[in-house]
């Protein structure tokens, strides 16, 4: 039994098991792009108007379109140590600097 797609390895799943539960499997979007092209490729000699101009229009578009990222540069604060700072995170460097001085200007005070 050969499985070349997501769909038919998850009709696979309901087959063996009718209570199976589909959620929470994790699926690549190429895994899912190359679904689409192998099914786009096996259709399109039944089918004349599934042009290569259509398949990109309905692939790029309509199915698989992401918007860009919006800048979240406006979220920042200030730092509540050093004002003139803009806020770090946790992982940076420069935080974890302020995080040792800390202690010992609390002990100099």
């Amino acid at each position: 039994m050969d499985i070349w797609g997501l769909g038919e390895n998850l009709w696979e799943q309901l087959k063996a098991n009718p209570h199976t539960s589909l959620k929470n499997q994790v699926f690549y979007r190429q895994d899912y792009l190359d679904e689409f092209e192998q099914i786009w490729q096996t259709q399109a000699p039944f089918h004349q108007e599934l042009t290569e101009e259509l398949k990109e229009e309905i692939r790029d578009v309509i199915i698989f379109y992401q918007r860009k990222l919006k800048s979240q540069k406006g979220q920042l604060s200030f730092c509540q140590f050093e004002s003139w700072e803009i806020r770090h995170c946790f992982k940076n460097l420069k935080f974890g600097r302020i995080l040792i001085i800390l202690p010992f200007k609390e002990k100099i005070m």
